[in-house]
């Protein structure tokens, strides 16, 4: 039994999170960024996120 869906809106707020993301020196993903200020840009292996964090 096939059922139609009610078409729903959604905000996007893509652009905007774009922009915060620039202000703050965000380029790229994944980025992560620490109550400390401390930012962890690109790909790092667990265990070596793990050691940046705990030993910073």
């Amino acid at each position: 039994m096939e059922r139609k869906l009610k078409k729903e809106l959604c905000q996007n707020p893509i652009k905007e999170h774009f922009r915060i993301g620039s202000l703050i020196g965000i380029t790229g993903t994944p980025t992560i960024v620490l109550d400390d200020g401390r930012k962890f840009s690109g790909y790092i292996p667990a265990d070596d996120l793990i050691e940046l964090i705990d030993n910073g």
